[in-house]
């Protein structure tokens, strides 16, 4: 279901920051957390908070987005929606690695 309402400029500051962490948690160590609104979120909390907003992702996320999942990734579209799913099934995989429960 798609939000009512625009994704607020410090949800996509918490998503840009969990494709990062992600990115940089691929060569071990603690699970990362993602600070939204003074509080720390896993990554897949904040893919699937991102999941529910349609809001076309700016071009700069969407590349890196891309770079981290790794060559040949599509999306659907270019939402924050698909977005999130992309960077919920990339959390959910790493987790699984690391043998750390989603959320």
């Amino acid at each position: 279901m798609a939000a009512e309402y625009a994704i607020p400029p410090n949800l996509v500051e918490a998503f840009r920051s969990g494709i990062q962490l992600l990115d940089e948690w691929k060569w071990g160590g603690q699970e990362p957390k993602v600070l939204l609104e003074g509080r720390e979120h896993t990554i897949g909390y904040i893919a699937d908070f991102v999941s529910i907003f349609n809001d076309p992702m700016p071009e700069d996320i969407c590349a890196r987005l891309f770079e981290v999942a790794g060559f040949g990734t599509i999306l659907t579209d270019r939402t924050f929606a698909a977005g999130g799913e992309l960077l919920g099934i990339l959390y959910t995989e790493l987790a699984s690695r690391h043998a750390i429960p989603r959320h």
